[in-house]
């Protein structure tokens, strides 16, 4: 049975791993080599106890970690191999179909390997022998960054950029191009598709292809389905511009309800007060200056604009029934943090300050100046860039820094940053959410230490403890055309899913593997 996991590793980097493994998993000898340089070693052996240790809390493979030295022989079977080449003196010893065959270079199904930024995974036919390598530490740490364990092989090109997957046929291992994405069905696979018995009737939420508009069928149901509850989900498939007008569409449809009183992004918690600054101030002009001064580097997407500036206008017309914002993630992209929201209000006490995560005292240099704003009561340049705020800010920045166990730490956040400092915005009326569908989860999943936002809602959070519903939105349809040239390093840093997505598009591109405007 292949399982997902995703792992923090070192800051902001998430590492996604898939194990196979099941109730009665054998233990496994974990075996790990030496590189000749020192610092490369000590660097290798803390990212293999990471790994190592992450796999045994998951259950996963389940078994101990030794050192290549310490074997008296080689075991048969049951054994995961993990390291670079170079740290190893005989990798073929270990009956696997990888052959070294010549200096960072590696043969495997026919195919030679020379680029030092490979990274590869291998499991035997039989699944019983496992290798996580690479022709480089770097190379093979880059094979965790992608889902590894549905096929026996998978081959990756850089960081996240999957450039080869095989399976075991009556010919050996065979290797095929990865697609950077899962084909569609051709026109004669739906043309011949039989529906099972018991198949869905499905109506369309809207009949305009560009989604500017909902059905009024649908655009009903959405208010019954939303009546008496106290929070409305909307979960997404991230980074579709389609997914986005359809919930902008839901939201301009609610608020004709006149109940909604709140929206959450999942964004950078610290982004609240700006969102809600935004939307809520009176004067146009203000808004204005504001949006081109401080808002403009937060925003994401010119549909998350839209959004602000349709919760503008009605607060605008409805001030008796103000809609807020709360933002709820951790401080995702520390640099533009630093630079847009911590920096400018320090200045005012210190005007070289200047926040450097990697600096010694940093902590203790950031703790005075907060002690010094609250002394002082300073106040930014907008009222609601208070000491209290800040220290808020401050206080996720850390967790964010902080975070060992992804998923745990990272929603002990969330739910704290939802429901104690963004807490006053469930006094009364509709809440309404818009993040990834894995958070709109409203149930706990078994076996997670955990809540995601949705089940907390549900079942813990007295104001709206059993008044949730949920709605999932998934884009399957892509158009690459416009971004074929978009610099990354230009963009948001943390977006790793959207990143990795348009890395794989574009070499793919660049490989002639896809055309530019469709795929």
């Amino acid at each position: 049975m292949t399982r997902l996991f995703s792992v923090l590793l070192c800051l902001l980097v998430s590492v996604s791993v898939s194990v196979a493994y099941g109730d009665d998993e054998p233990e496994r000898i974990w075996i790990y080599g030496q590189l000749v340089d020192e610092a490369r070693q000590k660097e290798y052996l803390e990212f293999v106890n990471q790994i190592f240790g992450y796999y045994q809390e998951q259950g996963a493979m389940p078994g101990r970690l030794v050192a290549q030295e310490d074997l008296e022989s080689v075991p048969e079977d049951h054994i995961v191999i993990i390291g670079p080449v170079q740290a190893f003196k005989n990798i073929q010893q270990y009956n696997l179909p990888l052959e070294v065959s010549g200096e960072n270079e590696v043969t495997i199904g026919g195919r030679v390997l020379k680029d030092d930024r490979t990274g590869i995974f291998l499991a035997s036919e039989g699944q019983t022998r496992h290798i996580y390598t690479g022709l480089s530490l770097d190379g093979f740490r880059d094979i965790f960054t992608v889902p590894t364990g549905d096929k026996a092989c998978t081959i990756t090109r850089g960081r996240g950029e999957v450039l080869l997957e095989g399976e075991w046929g009556a010919q050996g291992l065979v290797l095929k191009e990865s697609l950077f994405l899962d084909p569609y069905p051709t026109q004669e696979e739906l043309s011949n598709l039989v529906l099972p018995e018991g198949a869905l009737t499905v109506e369309p939420v809207t009949s305009d292809s560009q989604c500017t508009t909902l059905d009024a069928s649908f655009a009903k149901w959405l208010k019954n389905f939303v009546q008496g509850q106290r929070v409305f989900f909307f979960g997404e498939s991230h980074w579709n511009s389609g997914v986005n007008r359809f919930f902008n569409l839901i939201v301009e449809n609610l608020l004709e309800t006149g109940e909604v009183r709140a929206v959450f992004f999942e964004v950078n918690y610290s982004f609240s007060g700006f969102f809600n600054y935004f939307v809520t101030e009176p004067d146009e002009g203000r808004a204005r200056e504001f949006l081109q001064k401080r808002l403009h580097p937060l925003v994401s997407s010119s549909s998350t604009l839209d959004l602000l500036e349709l919760l503008r206008a009605w607060n605008l017309v409805h001030p008796d029934e103000l809609v807020r914002i709360g933002c709820l993630d951790m401080e995702w992209g520390t640099s533009n943090v630093a630079r847009n929201i911590i920096q400018p209000y320090f200045r005012q006490l210190d005007s070289d300050y200047t926040l450097q995560l990697e600096d010694e005292n940093v902590r203790e240099r950031l703790q005075e100046l907060l002690a010094e704003a609250r002394e002082k009561d300073i106040v930014g340049e907008y009222p609601f860039i208070t000491p209290q705020y800040m220290e808020t800010v401050v206080s996720n920045l850390w967790d964010t820094v902080d975070i060992q166990d992804f998923n745990t730490d990272r929603q002990r956040g969330i739910i704290r940053n939802m429901t104690e400092f963004n807490g006053e915005l469930f006094k009364e009326g509709l809440v309404l959410f818009k993040g990834g569908g894995w958070h709109a989860v409203k149930q706990k999943v078994d076996g997670e230490t955990f809540h995601r936002e949705a089940a907390y809602l549900n079942d813990i959070y007295s104001p709206t403890k059993g008044k949730v519903v949920t709605l999932y939105a998934q884009g399957l349809g892509f158009h690459f055309g416009e971004i074929a040239e978009l610099n990354l390093s230009q963009r948001m840093s943390s977006a790793t899913k959207y990143n990795n997505l348009l890395r794989n598009y574009q070499k793919a591109l660049a490989d002639g593997r896809i055309g530019r405007d469709g795929y």
